[in-house]
């Protein structure tokens, strides 16, 4: 099935509600790794006017070739854009004990990229993305150099980087345009996150904020969506977020979104959805819903905006974030978490640099 001309058109900037469905092989909950429940959810989101999914090569390819047939269902006019990851390898014990490595050598992600084609049945993807910053010494120069001349040869119409610093898009942006960044955003450490969403904004390039389903983990820290499996995701980096966040600061953004849900009488869903997309430059949001109820909650109000002040409520509350109490500092420190590794990801520093 090749792609459809018009799927640079539905874009995330581009959707009148520019909410996407994340099916990502790693997910926590799995739910969606049984055919019927991702069948039945894709085919809701296709009737509820989702016009982009957001997915990854994995090393089975069970959720892209469970796609594929899906795709391959529909009317070509009523075929979603579709965005997929390459990068990530199956062992890399050394790589944290999560055993997979991020590897952005460039034959790989050209394997990564055709494998992704065949089990999608598309001659090309909306946009293909480096899963994660490069575990093995090689040069994002290099990596990127490759993912452009993939590009070039129409396998891909958009090219990005998902969980990668400021300092990658720089350089990526040197030698061929960065079309997309997908990253996460929250209203804890935002004032890390501006200096990368507002160089996105300057240059045109596409922010994609991830976020759960389930809107009670909207700005949970251990949540990983489609960084499952990348350093992201290894148990001391969640324990650094974990532990340098007050639980009381992550209720009281929720207790933001739900007052201003209340008051607007709209889904809490679509406040945050709001609050996301008024940041500098988030043209979309990705979702990884498991289900048609919670898709729905996302989707709903599609009208709705927040005015910059109430969106101040929501970054205000989230800023009562604080480091942990020494007890939590000497956990952090016996588990060896690198208060510095956070920062790619926008993490907030402690006061006392533990």
């Amino acid at each position: 099935m090749p792609v459809d001309s018009s799927a640079v058109s539905r874009s995330p900037v581009s959707c009148p509600v520019p909410v996407g469905l994340g099916v990502w092989p790693g997910d926590a909950i799995g739910l969606r790794r049984r055919d019927a429940v991702l069948e039945r959810l894709l085919w809701h989101g296709a009737g509820v006017g989702v016009r982009w999914i957001d997915t990854s090569h994995s090393d089975d390819g069970d959720i892209e070739q469970s796609l594929g047939r899906w795709l391959a269902a529909l009317p070509e006019d009523a075929a979603p854009a579709v965005m997929t990851k390459g990068g990530v390898l199956p062992d890399g014990a050394e790589c944290g004990g999560r055993g997979t490595a991020c590897v952005l050598q460039p034959s790989v992600l050209q394997a990564h990229l055709d494998a992704s084609l065949t089990a999608l049945g598309l001659d090309a993807v909306d946009t293909f993305l480096l899963h994660h910053p490069d575990e093995t010494g090689i040069l994002i120069e290099e990596s990127w150099s490759a993912t452009a001349s993939m590009a070039a040869a129409g396998k891909a119409a958009r090219i990005g980087l998902c969980g990668f610093e400021l300092d990658a898009l720089q350089r990526c942006e040197a030698v061929r345009h960065v079309d997309v960044c997908m990253t996460r955003v929250d209203p804890f450490s935002l004032d890390a996150q501006l200096p990368l969403l507002t160089w996105c904004a300057a240059k045109g390039t596409d922010v994609i904020a991830w976020v759960a389903g389930d809107e009670s983990l909207a700005f949970d820290p251990a949540y990983v969506g489609p960084l499952a499996g990348t350093q992201y995701d290894a148990p001391t980096r969640k324990l650094e977020r974990v532990l340098s966040l007050s639980v009381s600061a992550e209720v009281a953004a929720l207790g933001a979104v739900q007052s201003l849900a209340r008051e607007t009488g709209v889904t809490r869903e679509a406040v945050v959805r709001a609050w996301l997309l008024s940041q500098p430059g988030v043209t979309g949001v990705v979702v990884g819903a498991e289900s048609s109820a919670q898709l729905d909650r996302w989707l709903a109000d599609e009208e709705f905006d927040l005015s910059k002040d109430a969106a101040r409520r929501i970054t205000a509350a989230g800023e009562r974030c604080y480091s942990g109490p020494p007890i939590m500092s000497a956990l952090i420190a016996a588990q060896g978490v690198g208060v510095g590794d956070g920062q790619a990801h926008g993490e907030r520093r402690s006061p006392s640099g533990a």
